[in-house]
């Protein structure tokens, strides 16, 4: 997340109560595909890898590479 400016306090110090909310990590898997290239792209994935359900910004190498790599 990028901002145009940090916003201070009367000190002078970063007001850390008047930044936005952070995009939790929770938040992101959550996300479903949202254009066609990427509900095209994770249907491939839900088939390739027998998965109920593909997000937008799954990672593949945190959830499957492991699994895949120790199936060799």
């Amino acid at each position: 997340m990028f901002l145009d400016h940090l916003p201070h306090a009367v000190n002078g110090k970063i007001d850390r109560n008047e930044l936005p909310a952070r995009v939790t990590a929770a938040s992101r898997r959550s996300t479903p595909p949202r254009t066609e290239v990427e509900r095209t792209l994770a249907g491939i994935w839900r088939e390739a890898l027998a998965m109920p359900e593909v997000v937008a910004h799954g990672n593949f190498f945190t959830r499957w590479y492991s699994l895949l790599a120790s199936a060799r």
